[in-house]
């Protein structure tokens, strides 16, 4: 007989709200079984299959979170160890919690307890540790081994064993990068060590071959800095080589597509003329990513960057790919003096044609400081290219559904093509953009953002072209502030 498969209902169920009768209560997520505790209002969604991995439930206040069902969104987010290594392994969960909260814990039971208490549901099960006996060997004339274990960890040997004892190996953690959010998700920056996530179309993904923006953390799982090599790229562009067992995908990018933040690297894919090398299957979670380098020689390259997937030493001091994570590995080119108004917090979008689509899309951090002045506001997700306009990501209902800065200045491109509105069909993800109020150009960000902070999101236009929105192929650039509140937006067109 099959055994039946473990699954609940979970409800985004806050204060004042009453408890829900035939339900637990964990922060604002009531838990009911198989048979008790469903209701229309709030509505119930059914959770993963706990018997294929641990599960964690958290909330999603502001019920904008993805779901399978077209048009309809949750207040409720899940993460699992279903596709992970051992996905039921107490070395599994405890990754899937330290990456996703930014923790540090070794024991089950105490990641377990700490998600509880900060209203977090999750699938653990306290393990109640077996009191230690004393056991007392008597040795015999033959030379058996003789052990006491007492109350401390401490074994007295007697005797020498017949024999020989294998000791079992602590295997070595590979350094490198891991992906540390559910493939399919949202997360913040990759601001832990070895930290890296892939943003595809639509949230996060591992395949890098549909990837528009891959972030590394600057340090390794080990701690390695890899700040002198993303310095490179950062500042003259080239070649970046992301290989995963024998999986191998090589990118290559300009200075502009390359931006170094103080936690992470970030490079933005805008043509399918940057991928030198597809990885042969998409990547797995669990499993380390290691990098190389061919940063070009104080010039910024095209993205049409020939040279090969594995690169060589030349006569000519061209610097050569290494696989060794030190920040000596090869001497600082000059840089190239440039105009990119990439310092400080960026957001970086591409506007492409995907199918028969075209998809806006967008992520990175902005800072507000300087904008100042807030209220709330309507905007539509879409575009007016001949406006300098444009809304991205799930714009939500009315009759507000964002927060506009009303200070400040910011400096535009006159517009990134000739035509008028065309509104998304499908958002995902934050909310943001650029538009008009008051007759002044105003940013636009969801509700409660906080400066600094990541927001990422896509609008598709179905069944649609470039020219037909009336969008220009070039990069556009909006930008504000200065010093250490600099912020911008840039747009990449078709290209």
């Amino acid at each position: 007989m099959s055994q039946p498969i473990v699954a609940r209902p979970f409800a985004y169920n806050p204060p004042p709200n009453p408890s829900i009768s035939g339900t637990i209560q964990v922060g604002d997520i009531a838990i009911g079984t198989p048979t008790t505790g469903f209701t229309d209002s709030p509505l119930f969604w059914n959770g993963p299959n706990e018997d294929l991995g641990y599960v964690i439930v958290y909330p999603v206040p502001t019920g904008d979170h993805p779901t399978p069902i077209f048009g309809l969104t949750a207040y409720l987010g899940f993460y699992g160890t279903k596709n992970m290594p051992n996905p039921l392994s107490e070395a599994t969960f405890l990754e899937l919690v330290n990456n996703n909260f930014n923790q540090n814990f070794t024991s089950g039971n105490d990641a377990s307890d700490w998600l509880f208490a900060n209203g977090y549901w999750n699938s653990w099960i306290n393990v109640t540790p077996t009191p230690t006996a004393t056991v007392a060997v008597t040795q015999t004339p033959t030379g058996t081994l003789g052990v006491t274990l007492t109350p401390t960890p401490s074994i007295t040997q007697t005797s020498t064993p017949t024999g020989t004892i294998t000791p079992t190996p602590t295997p070595t953690p590979v350094d490198g990068w891991y992906f540390y959010t559910p493939e399919g998700t949202l997360a913040g920056p990759p601001n832990s060590n070895g930290n890296t996530i892939f943003i595809g179309p639509s949230n996060s993904t591992f395949n890098p071959n549909i990837a528009t923006n891959v972030y590394f953390n600057n340090n390794t799982n080990g701690g390695t800095s890899y700040i002198s090599q993303f310095t490179d790229l950062d500042t003259n562009g080239g070649e970046l080589t992301m290989t995963q067992g024998s999986n191998v995908a090589t990118y290559s990018g300009t200075a502009l597509q390359y931006v170094l933040n103080p936690t992470y690297l970030q490079l933005q894919i805008s043509s399918a003329s940057q991928i030198i090398q597809s990885a042969a299957t998409p990547f797995v979670s669990g499993s380390p990513i290691t990098l190389t380098f061919n940063v070009s020689p104080g010039v910024t390259p095209t993205p049409t960057i020939t040279s090969t997937s594995t690169p060589t030493t030349t006569p000519t001091g061209t610097p050569s790919s290494t696989t060794t994570p030190t920040n000596t590995s090869s001497p600082t080119p000059t840089p190239t003096p440039t105009t990119s108004p990439a310092a400080g917090s960026v957001v970086n979008m591409t506007l492409l044609e995907v199918g028969g689509d075209v998809v806006l899309s967008g992520a990175g951090t902005m800072n507000t400081t300087s904008l100042g002045l807030t209220q709330l506001f309507y905007r539509n997700s879409g575009v007016v290219p001949q406006a300098s306009q444009f809304g991205c990501g799930l714009d939500g209902p009315g009759p507000f559904n964002c927060v506009i800065f009303t200070g400040g200045t910011i400096t535009e491109p006159a517009n990134f093509g000739t035509g008028g509105v065309t509104n998304g069909n499908l958002g995902t993800g934050d909310f943001f953009g650029i538009g008009f109020a008051n007759s002044t150009r105003r940013l636009f960000v969801p509700s409660g953002y906080t400066s600094g902070s990541f927001i990422s999101g896509t609008t598709t236009f179905n069944s649609t072209t470039l020219a037909t929105l009336g969008a220009t192929p070039g990069t556009y650039t909006w930008s504000w502030g200065s010093g250490a509140n600099a912020s911008s937006i840039i747009l990449q067109v078709g290209v």
